[in-house]
């Protein structure tokens, strides 16, 4: 196994250090983390021997994350309303009892829409219009706005609706327009066929480790994520269809790198409103999860920091990813970051990725306490991860 490969500013050593040591505990850990403190990238590094400085990576449910930063780009013009019903949009929307949902609602997972009587396919969720039209005439599981239950699959599918009805055109073709052409994001709903071969896979499980069970397809988490009709989420990804097409509450393709960097373009004069992003990370709901079963915290699509989610101050937002993938902002500290991994598909955030962000943080506060005492920080140089380090 290689060492740790990248890139820190003077007073983040202790992230390689930290890096190093997963590398040595696990020759299998492979993981790239990336931070960006007041629109300076500190910390890009790399472990292991399977990725290199430009890999693409599934980031899984990270990608609702990604796809509502640019969704803050409709909220900032006034073309989105949270407060609006729906069905001001999506006329159809206002079928079974739905006219009064509003966007608020649908976008913090409290529609009760978590699925669609049959099931569906990842044919289905790709092809996109037929499942958003039994969205549109399906009644709520629970009443809207009484309870939220995590919408695993059909959140991409209301985003992805809302703004082709918006805008005329796919989210995915939004995006790439308005993010991925404006600033040379390297993060896709939808990767090229040119650069479909930096694409590495999420390592398969362990033989000696314990996998859950797959759930009930008539249980509200299978019904969530399809009623038996998917595959298992990591052949999903890999999927022919979700590789060329993105989906987007699942189908997002980047690194720790595109990541961190998207989420900094929130956090100052950069490409998404911050105030549109301040009313987006707003806590709505709250509270044990009806589909997951845990505590849950979301604003609009963003999860905020909950007591397993440490994205640090109480204004921080972000979403992590099944492939243990993180990425986040946090307004209070100027930070933004991200984090990828090979690990097996582990049940959201790595926890070695949110260790490593606590790490980030406690180099900020050293600095800080630093400066405040009249010391220089020292300069080191910096060693590029390769010619593409600043895409």
């Amino acid at each position: 196994m290689s060492g740790v490969k990248g890139v820190t500013v003077a007073g983040f050593e202790s992230i390689a250090d930290a890096l190093e040591a997963l590398g040595e505990a696990d020759p299998t850990y492979n993981a790239h983390v990336c931070a960006v403190h007041e629109g300076e990238t500190v910390v890009d590094l790399i472990v292991g021997d399977d990725l290199a400085a430009d890999s693409l990576i599934s980031v899984f449910s990270c990608s609702k994350g990604i796809a509502a930063l640019s969704l803050s780009l409709l909220l900032g013009s006034g073309d989105l309303d949270p407060d609006a019903p729906v069905a001001r949009y999506w006329p159809e929307f206002a079928a079974a009892g739905k006219d009064a949902v509003t966007v608020r609602t649908a976008l913090s997972h409290q529609a009760g829409l978590i699925g669609v009587a049959g099931g569906f396919t990842i044919e289905d969720v790709v092809e996109h219009h037929d499942l958003a039209a039994r969205l549109a005439a399906a009644s709520p599981l629970w009443a809207p706005g009484a309870a939220h239950g995590y919408h695993g699959v059909t959140i991409g599918t209301i985003m992805a609706e809302l703004v082709e009805r918006i805008t005329g055109t796919s989210l995915q073709t939004f995006f790439r327009a308005n993010v991925t052409d404006a600033i040379g994001a390297d993060f896709h709903f939808g990767v090229p066929e040119a650069d479909q071969a930096r694409i590495v896979e999420v390592l398969p499980p362990k033989a000696d480790e314990e996998q859950p069970d797959e759930p009930e397809p008539m249980s509200l988490v299978g019904l969530a994520f399809g009623g038996g009709l998917m595959p298992p989420m990591r052949e999903l990804v890999r999927h022919p269809l979700v590789v060329a097409n993105g989906p987007v509450g699942f189908g997002g393709f980047g690194n720790a790198r595109s990541m961190a960097h998207l989420y900094a373009q929130g956090l100052g004069d950069g490409l998404f409103p911050v105030e549109a992003l301040r009313r987006m990370s707003q806590i709505q709901a709250n509270g044990t999860d009806l589909v997951l079963g845990i505590e849950t915290r979301f604003g609009l699509v963003f999860q905020v920091p909950d007591a397993r989610l440490d994205y640090g101050s109480p204004w921080a937002f972000g979403h992590d990813g099944a492939g243990g993938a993180i990425g986040f902002a946090d307004p209070a500290r100027d930070l933004a970051f991200g984090y990828t991994s090979r690990v097996p598909t582990p049940a959201g955030a790595h926890q070695p990725g949110l260790e490593l962000a606590r790490k980030v943080r406690a180099c900020l506060r050293s600095a800080r306490r630093s400066r405040q005492a009249g010391h220089e920080s020292r300069s080191i140089p910096r060693v590029a991860l390769s010619p593409m380090e600043n895409r």
